[in-house]
């Protein structure tokens, strides 16, 4: 008695563990019309031929209409028969176990439940031989519309990318947005993506960027999603894309994209900060000894705000003094100063000059750009070097016997010599004296002298 128990065991566990298993796409399914669609199906735990054969059916208002078979080519329903004949409705193998239906374009109509059925090849019939999933097909109402970007933005500027994405909320979709930029001769690249779930996603190579805030995200609640690229290089000019996508989320938590769209944003070029940067010092002056020397450098730069200055005066292109990029002056003196009168303007002071301070100066400026985050550093965008300007000291040597001087000068016009003529007289006064005897006092008074400036 008891091996005939364990005998019917035997082939209970036998008939349990070889039960046919059909399935399908888990549902129900959300599509937009006009996409393509694949629903597939695999069967398990079958007896017989290794490749096995497959029906669709689809139901619509409890009618059940033939769709297409792997082994009947009439199997399909009349009002089928020319989508199937035109390769939009399709059978597809994948294996010898699963094949795939496949709708080119999805309509309206295909709303349905879609029904996979594996004809018996078992020798007992056990287990499940069909399964269904439900197709809701919903109309294309996704839209994409841009603001053209700023077509020229300099050197360590911003870039700012306005994207709009809006979809008519009939069913339980969601949204994303992705930039990309496509440079000549390279293939489109994804910069960033926002959603469908609120998430932010960015391509590796903009990652750490991303990190520090050379990335930012302005999204509004009117379906306007903004992305702003900070302190652009030239590895940021392009053609920028923005792509919208609908996106439904599936059995099992499983995000799927049904729909996507992409609208060319613009081109944008970036301007090298060589190409703005300009310098210019003025002006030549000849000063007497012991004058305060200033002379100006204007420094113009598009984006300037953006733009770190370091700016050094040259004498004979030797360094006088210099003043940082983080606004410290370097070499200056109680004698000897740089000062920032403006935000292009550095004026450089000598007080008491001398004839060692006579020569040709000019004012270099570097311009440098912040990489950003905590650890970018900087990088030297350009370097220019202003026109020369002359500097003259006038040194005074005495032709004759000092006495004090109220001349008038007369700058000679055939050369560097000028003349004070001397206008010399004698005066006399009484001194008081001893009583009887008053004393007489002559002296020289010269209005001017004798003087050759050099």
């Amino acid at each position: 008695m008891e091996n005939v128990i364990s005998l019917i065991l035997l082939f209970v566990s036998i008939g349990v563990s070889n039960a046919r298993v059909v399935s399908v796409s888990p549902g129900p399914l959300l599509r937009v019309e006009g996409q393509p669609v694949s629903l597939r199906c695999d069967v398990t735990d079958y007896e017989g031929p290794r490749e096995q054969d497959f029906e669709w059916t689809m139901t619509v208002a409890s009618k059940t209409i033939p769709v297409i078979s792997t082994f009947d080519p009439k199997y399909s329903d009349s009002s089928l028969s020319n989508r199937v004949t035109s390769g939009d409705l399709a059978v597809v193998r994948l294996g010898d176990s699963s094949v795939e239906l496949k709708i080119q374009k999805v309509r309206s109509s295909d709303s349905a439940t879609y029904t996979c059925s594996t004809p018996s090849t078992d020798s007992v019939i056990t287990g499940n031989y069909k399964a269904d999933v439900t197709l809701k097909v919903i109309a294309d109402t996704l839209k994409v519309t841009t603001v053209t970007p700023e077509p020229i933005v300099p050197e360590g500027g911003d870039i700012t990318l306005f994207c709009n994405i809006s979809r008519q909320f009939t069913d339980p979709t969601y949204l994303s947005v992705t930039w990309s930029l496509n440079k000549t001769g390279v293939s489109s690249a994804d910069i960033l993506s926002f959603g469908p779930d609120g998430g932010v996603v960015t391509a590796s190579s903009y990652a750490q960027r991303y990190a520090e805030g050379g990335l930012r995200l302005a999204v509004r609640g009117d379906g306007l999603f903004g992305l702003v690229i900070t302190r652009v290089t030239q590895g940021d000019a392009g053609t920028y894309m923005c792509t919208g996508k609908e996106w439904t989320h599936e059995a099992g938590g499983r995000w799927k994209s049904i729909l996507g769209k992409t609208v060319k944003m613009g081109a944008v070029a970036v301007t090298p900060t060589a190409q703005s940067l300009s310098v210019e010092a003025r002006s030549n002056t000849t000063l007497n000894m012991d004058d305060t020397l200033t002379l100006t450098c204007l420094v113009a730069v598009a984006n300037l705000a953006s733009v770190a200055l370091e700016v050094n005066w040259l004498m004979n292109r030797g360094s006088v003094v210099s003043l940082g990029r983080d606004g410290v002056v370097v070499d200056g003196s109680p004698l000897v100063g740089l000062e920032r009168a403006g935000p292009g303007d550095f004026r450089l002071v000598v007080r008491g000059v001398r004839k060692a301070n006579e020569g040709e100066y000019s004012c270099r400026v570097r311009a440098w750009i912040s990489r950003g985050g905590p650890g970018g550093g900087w990088y030297q965008a350009a370097e220019k070097t202003s026109n020369p300007v002359q500097v003259l000291v006038t040194r005074i040597k005495s032709s004759g016997a000092s006495c004090d001087v109220i001349g008038i000068v007369l700058r000679s016009i055939l050369g560097t010599a000028a003349i004070i003529i001397p206008v010399c007289f004698l005066v006399w006064r009484i001194k008081t004296g001893p009583p009887n005897n008053p004393m007489r006092e002559f002296r020289k008074i010269c209005v001017g002298m004798c003087y050759t400036i050099t």
